[in-house]
């Protein structure tokens, strides 16, 4: 479900692989279910993460060859904060966007454009960027992030969730695209995720890290 956000426990012995042989990218924690919302005085539960979103996720991040974030934070190895964009459009070119040491003097951006298309088959890497991020795009980046829960510091063991009526389901479909923001830094790892946002912090973090880039990232959805 759109929308939502935790910091996870780190117990990434639960990672291990997927069923296609790749490394799971993100923790088991993500796919446990927990308390959304009220409908009609019973309270509704969802995973942030499904066992095949996590499969799905990691298959493209592993053929763009990027670390593991949430492994990242379990080492402590993390400089600053480290701020990732996955987007995964159906019929188009996967694109995968990674900012590291933000909030230090030497921030730097890499960037993997796949061949494949975020729906299908990744492909392998095709265009990569890498190049250290300028003071003014350091700054713009903060600014956006910024009041996003990307960058809070409560984590899952003293989080609780303010139970608010359910409004309407996120819609399904099959053509679109996924936006996954992760972010780790001193206070642990964090995650997000949105189907082809309009609105929202998601787009806004996901449309800034594009920018970076240079690259011609049309169509947007």
């Amino acid at each position: 479900m759109a929308g939502m956000i935790f910091t996870v426990p780190l117990l990434l012995a639960a990672q291990g692989l997927a069923v296609s042989g790749v490394p799971v990218y993100f923790p088991a924690s993500l796919s446990e279910q927990i308390p959304q919302c009220r409908h009609q005085g019973k309270v509704r539960s969802a995973a942030q993460l499904s066992a095949f979103e996590r499969e799905w996720y990691s298959r493209f991040l592993y053929a763009a060859k990027e670390p593991s974030l949430a492994e990242m934070a379990g080492t402590g190895n993390a400089s600053g904060s480290v701020i990732r964009f996955t987007w995964l459009r159906s019929f188009h070119a996967p694109v995968v966007v990674r900012v590291m040491g933000l909030g230090t003097a030497a921030p730097r951006l890499v960037a993997t454009a796949l061949t494949g298309w975020g729906g299908y088959d990744p492909g392998v890497p095709g265009p990569v960027l890498d190049r250290p991020l300028r003071k003014e795009e350091a700054v713009m980046l903060q600014a956006v992030l910024s009041g996003s829960r990307l960058t809070e510091a409560s984590s899952v063991a003293n989080r609780r969730p303010v139970l608010k009526e359910c409004g309407i389901a996120d819609p399904l479909g099959t053509d679109g695209a996924e936006w996954v923001l992760e972010a780790v830094d001193a206070k642990g790892y964090r995650f997000d995720k949105a189907w082809s946002p309009r609105i929202g912090k998601v787009r806004d973090i996901g449309l800034a890290m594009l920018k970076l880039t240079g690259w011609s990232i049309d169509p947007v959805y």
